[in-house]
C-alpha cells in the first residue's frame, strides 16, 4: 500500500475457512468435505449445487422471489421507465424500465455475522415475507 493511502475496510476477515476465494467451487469442496462420504464426490456436490441455483433462478424469473429458510430472500424489484436529466448539461433523457435484485438477510444470518465479526448488518428493506 502506498504511503498516505488507507484501507477503508478495517474489519479483519475470519481466517482459515477457505483455501481460495469463497466461490461456488470452493463452497462445494467444503460441503463435500463436511459430508465426509467417500461415495459422494465433489463433482456430484457441484452438480447438486448448480441444479439448486438453476431452480432458484427459475423461481426469480417466474415468481420474482426466492426464499432460503433461515438465510435470506432474493426478490426482483421493477424500476419503471422514467425521465432523467444530466445535472451538468441539463439534458433530459429517458431511462427504460429495468429490474434489480434485492437481497434481505434473515435473522439467523444477521446474528451469525454479528457473532463472527462483532458488527451488526442491517437490511436496506424489510423482508417481504
Amino acid at each position: 500500500m502506498k504511503e498516505g493511502t488507507e484501507s477503508h475496510n478495517t474489519t479483519p476477515k475470519p481466517q482459515g475457512l477457505y483455501e481460495g476465494k469463497p466461490d461456488t467451487k470452493e463452497i462445494c469442496r467444503l460441503v463435500a468435505k463436511d459430508i465426509n462420504d467417500p461415495q459422494i464426490s465433489i463433482k456430484e456436490v457441484e452438480q447438486i449445487v448448480f441444479k439448486f441455483f438453476e431452480r432458484a433462478a427459475d423461481a426469480l424469473i417466474n415468481d420474482g422471489v426466492v426464499s432460503f429458510t433461515g438465510f435470506g430472500s432474493i426478490h426482483v424489484d421493477h424500476i419503471a421507465a422514467h425521465e432523467h436529466y444530466n445535472p451538468l448539461s441539463g439534458e433530459k433523457f429517458n431511462v427504460p424500465k429495468r429490474y434489480k435484485f434485492d437481497f434481505n438477510a434473515f435473522q439467523w444470518l444477521r446474528e451469525r455475522f454479528k457473532d463472527a465479526r462483532g458488527e451488526e448488518v442491517i437490511n436496506d428493506h424489510p423482508p417481504t415475507s
